[in-house]
């Protein structure tokens, strides 16, 4: 019994010495601490104590919520992360304590230390959201060793109860560098709010921005009704269907030359000589008013005829053999559309709402341009699958007009930056620099050859512009 007492006299004097402990002291080397500020917390570089029983180094503080931190680095580096801060904060109160191989932990002692925005707060801060085709734009350039998450919405109709409510447009993880993300939101607005919220790697929404009245512009294809073409260099032949009417006739693969049948009759456009290049004539776009322009589209002829072992066998009469011993045909288009097809095009706007026909005395500026090696592969040309050009292979091929309705048209599309709109443009320019040349080059020939001419042919041309 006696020696049971004993026992318990002694456990209640060993704890009650530790209780009083208030750790061991260390003998501080110069330099013991350095914090640099970072990315939503800091970089501690440190010196352990002189002393080989001292093994690691403890930190304490709380991060931004509040919640209680404790970081341990150990006797094998030198550097400790401090994470778990969101905005740029400074005089962040903290202990720093050492441990020995034993567990025993030295007396704290008290440091500050300050911070910089974390990688969502400074995504957040410097993202920008502007007005887009069909909605919006969020653009933003990421730090280098960005984490988080984004969450993009938009504010519309819930169609649950039909009221407000934030409707999500993505989520994506956030990473180093610049992007440019587009958004067009199911409920078609003429104006959008759109929320961001950037969300840390620990699942904290850490800041929310909303930016209002962005407008959306909702595109749509310009009815012929609602723009004139004005081109002084086009080849008029009313009895041939050639002529500057098709390019604005709603057809823009080829499906109108099952009207007729006919092997002269070719229900397109194509200029007289200069048609590209330095000295030629552009295209003038009056667009009657002043409308935000997001595109224009350039269509070429989709091939009408069908295929045999010979090769396609063509139903219209591009200029090869006639197809009519009595009928020999003005060549206009010398067997080739491929050399007449434009691969260097530029789009100029004039924003002058005024009623002139003296194009020369508008003010023009640069909309949108297209360059392309006239030489080029022709697998890599927008043409390729196009009547005459190269790919064209059975499938290529349309006999019946349901065939032609059922293939895709092929067209060269040139956008127009959504940050020259503004108000939009009351005329449009259009020049024609350039355009391919036959290939292979065996094939250009005096018979074939278009870089003396300089003929152009378009099927059809399209301008998309904001709904009215």
């Amino acid at each position: 019994m006696k020696k049971l007492i004993f026992l318990i006299m002694a456990i209640c004097t060993f704890v009650s010495c530790n209780d009083d402990s208030e750790g061991f002291t260390v003998d501080l080397p110069a330099g013991a601490f350095q914090f640099t500020p970072a990315m939503g917390g800091a970089v501690l570089r440190y010196k352990l104590p002189d002393d080989p029983d001292v093994i690691a180094i403890n930190v304490r503080y709380k991060d931004a919520y509040g919640n209680n931190i404790l970081k341990t680095g150990s006797n094998s580096t030198d550097l400790l992360t401090i994470t778990g801060f969101n905005e740029e904060t400074s005089e962040v109160p903290a202990h720093v304590s050492f441990l020995k191989r034993n567990n025993e932990e030295s007396q704290p002692i008290d440091v500050t230390f300050s911070t910089l925005d974390s990688a969502p707060i400074c995504f957040i801060n410097g993202a920008e959201v502007k007005s887009g085709w069909n909605g919006c734009t969020l653009e933003y350039n990421n730090p280098e060793g960005t984490t988080g998450m984004a969450h993009v919405f938009y504010l519309g109709t819930n169609p649950l109860d039909n009221q407000q409510d934030t409707i999500l447009l993505e989520s994506f993880p956030l990473n180093t560098g610049q992007d440019t993300r587009h958004y067009m939101p199911q409920q078609k607005s003429a104006y959008n709010t759109i929320i961001v919220r950037a969300e840390d790697y620990r699942g904290y929404i850490v800041k929310e921005r909303v930016w209002e009245n962005i407008q959306a512009f909702n595109v749509e294809k310009l009815e012929p009704s609602n723009f004139d073409l004005f081109y002084n260099n086009s080849l008029e032949i009313p009895e041939e269907k050639i002529g500057l009417q098709y390019l604005t006739d709603g057809d823009n693969k080829g499906t109108a030359w099952f009207q007729t049948k006919d092997a002269h009759h070719y229900y397109t456009f194509l200029s007289k000589e200069n048609g590209v290049g330095e000295n030629s004539e552009p295209i003038y776009i009056d667009l009657k008013k002043r409308r935000p322009v997001s595109e224009v589209r350039f269509y070429t002829y989709r091939h009408v005829g069908t295929y045999s072992f010979g090769g396609a066998k063509s139903l219209i009469d591009w200029g090869g053999n006639s197809t009519s011993a009595s009928y020999q045909g003005p060549q206009y288009f010398k067997r080739y559309l491929m050399n007449k097809l434009p691969c260097s095009i530029t789009i100029y706007g004039c924003r002058q709402d005024v009623s002139n026909s003296n194009w020369n005395n508008l003010e023009w500026e640069v909309l949108s341009s297209f360059e392309d090696d006239p030489d080029i592969d022709d697998d890599a040309r927008w043409t390729y699958h196009a009547a005459t050009c190269g790919g064209v292979k059975k499938a290529h091929c349309f006999g019946t007009l349901s065939q032609m309705e059922s293939a895709s048209p092929i067209y060269k599309s040139m956008s127009i930056n959504i940050d020259l709109q503004k108000e939009g443009f009351r005329y449009l320019k259009i020049k024609f620099n350039g355009a391919y040349n036959m290939y292979p080059a065996m094939y250009e020939r005096d018979d074939t050859t278009n870089k003396l001419t300089k003929h152009l042919t378009l099927h059809e041309l399209e301008i998309y512009s904001d709904k009215d």
